[in-house]
């Protein structure tokens, strides 16, 4: 019985170890998800595309300010939110470098934001852009661009949900608008809005899983020994 349940408190210990270990699914992955400008906006070049001498965790604007109520568009938390303005053709971004090397390979990511603009049928998306070590470009994945209705007081969510390529270190996560569609005729300056930001990961079972089956088989094939 001793030798039983020696194995048991093993084997429970062992699982609970891999589980420490192995990064907590569902948690946001983006710094500064609210924009609250702490760490402060940096410029869009500065953090995309990625290099060994990016800022990681830090939100980079190609055009873009962190601001508080405006436009009659008020932050959908706390009190400030992301601006993005137009000024170059087709689209304005702001984007961030994570590092989802602790996670297993393949894992499924999703990434959501959500999105205000005070002008007629504003078009906004989300993308995911993936990277390996040597910050090498896999591949990229962006949400269909959904219109934003003109009402200032309604948020409205993107998101976008895919699976990593195998050898991917680096994503980056952008939130974009159309600038033709938040660009207007009645001679004031209009933004896009982005707040509550997430990117959050769903790993594959992996060695955690095997692990687990293994302990568990030991477990059953030992005690089957001893009856």
């Amino acid at each position: 019985m001793n030798t039983r349940n020696n194995l048991v408190l093993l084997c429970t210990g062992l699982l609970l170890a891999i589980t420490a270990a192995t990064p907590v699914a569902g948690a946001n992955l983006l710094v500064d998800p609210e924009f609250d400008g702490s760490p402060s906006l940096l410029s869009m070049g500065v953090v995309f595309p990625p290099s060994g001498s990016s800022v990681y965790g830090n939100w980079g604007a190609e055009i873009g300010a962190i601001v508080t109520a405006q436009d009659s568009v008020t932050p959908l938390t706390a009190t400030t939110m992301l601006a993005e303005f137009t000024g170059s053709p087709n689209y304005t971004q702001t984007a961030q470098v994570t590092d989802v090397s602790a996670f297993t390979p393949g894992s499924s990511y999703t990434l959501s934001a959500y999105f205000n603009a005070n002008v007629p049928a504003a078009l906004a998306f989300v993308n995911m852009s993936f990277y390996d070590a040597a910050y090498t470009y896999l591949s990229d994945l962006s949400s269909s661009p959904g219109l934003i209705d003109s009402n200032p007081a309604t948020w409205e969510q993107k998101s976008l949900t895919t699976i990593a390529p195998l050898t991917t270190k680096y994503i980056v996560s952008q939130v974009l608008y159309d600038e033709n569609s938040i660009t207007t005729n009645d001679g004031v300056i209009h933004a896009g809005y982005v707040d509550s930001a997430s990117l959050t990961v769903v790993p594959e079972p992996g060695t955690l899983l095997l692990l687990s089956t293994g302990l568990a088989g030991l477990l059953y094939t030992t005690w089957r020994k001893r009856k």
